[in-house]
């Protein structure tokens, strides 16, 4: 396996773990639930499939995630119209709120990471973003 990939793999789940720290000592938030939160911020509501996809993830997976962000008032789950045998997920006030403070925090800490290291963050979303493109585009 290539060096540099295994470095951002490594990274990843750094900054997810280090993620998760952060959100739970200051929303009392997992990492994993912030995600979901953030696809539904992004790209608006979703089906349970359209959220797993996004997250890389199962159905089985997101539904349980699901279950805990609908309880604690962040989603609400109802019926698609357009499709009833189909789950659409929205973000409500709630769970608008607490992925603003969310993404502020992740901001905040990763700026100060991005400064620390010296790097560029502009010249990282590039490069990063034409690799992610790259992969999406072998993918299709």
């Amino acid at each position: 396996m290539n060096e540099a990939a295994i470095l951002m793999n490594r990274i990843a789940g750094d900054l997810a773990r280090a993620g998760d720290r952060i959100l739970r000592a200051e929303l009392g938030i997992s990492y994993s639930r912030v995600l979901v939160l953030l696809a539904l911020d992004l790209d608006g509501p979703a089906s349970q499939q359209d959220l797993a996809r996004w997250l890389g993830s199962t159905a089985p997976a997101v539904t349980g995630l699901l279950g805990e962000l609908s309880a604690a008032g962040y989603v609400q789950v109802s019926a698609d119209p357009d499709n009833r045998r189909r789950n659409r997920v929205d973000l409500t006030g709630e769970g608008q709120r607490i992925i603003r403070a969310a993404r502020a925090l992740l901001d905040r800490s990763f700026d100060e990471l991005l400064r620390k290291a010296d790097v560029d963050g502009a010249v990282l979303v590039t490069a990063l973003s034409r690799i992610a493109a790259t992969i999406q585009k072998a993918g299709d």
